[in-house]
């Protein structure tokens, strides 16, 4: 008899597993990663802020969400994962001339936001990380491009012109098409 209750018992379990089971909490994750360059100039007044414009940054969003079995209305969330900057030229500079810096995110139709920022900023290195927003910058990232706006504040007068790359990722959340 206690076998049959052992048995009878796994098989109630085993129906809330799959009962418990709905197809459509489904979700994919993967990661959108793009680059941009930005150029502080040389000759920048020392504890302003002084802002500098990227072009368009044009988004493979669709071959992405292709690639990954979904489309941009199965989109849930799309967050920023990591902003990366590094000194590309001159060699051998450091963000120590850096104070603060903020990256802006907008697109057409949608407001400005703030991406990332770093503030205070000690780094005696060529690539420093930047702390991330922790909004959903789905309606952004699914339009065929963006604007990037960065907003600097230098600690010391620059001689000469100092060129950055931006590493951007995002993380992704979606239902599968299927």
């Amino acid at each position: 008899m206690l076998k049959y209750t052992k048995i009878l018992f796994s098989l109630f379990f085993c129906f809330l597993l799959i009962a418990g089971c709905k197809k459509d909490k489904l979700t994919i994750t993967f990661n959108i990663t793009d680059n941009f360059d930005f150029t502080v100039k040389s000759g920048s007044v020392i504890n302003l802020p002084i802002e500098l414009l990227t072009p368009d940054i044009t988004t493979n969003s669709e071959s992405e969400f292709e690639q990954n079995d979904t489309r941009a209305d199965k989109i849930k969330e799309i967050n920023l994962n990591e902003l990366k900057l590094t000194i590309t030229s001159p060699s051998g500079k450091t963000f120590s001339f850096l104070k603060n810096l903020e990256i802006f995110i907008s697109a057409e139709g949608n407001e400005e936001k703030l991406v990332a920022s770093v503030y205070d900023v000690k780094s005696t290195s060529n690539t420093i990380n930047l702390n991330c927003s922790q909004d959903n910058f789905a309606e952004y990232i699914k339009k065929a491009s963006y604007k990037i706006r960065v907003k600097t504040v230098t600690r010391e007068s620059l001689d000469q012109n100092i060129n950055i790359n931006s590493f951007i990722s995002f993380k992704v959340k979606a239902a599968p098409l299927k």
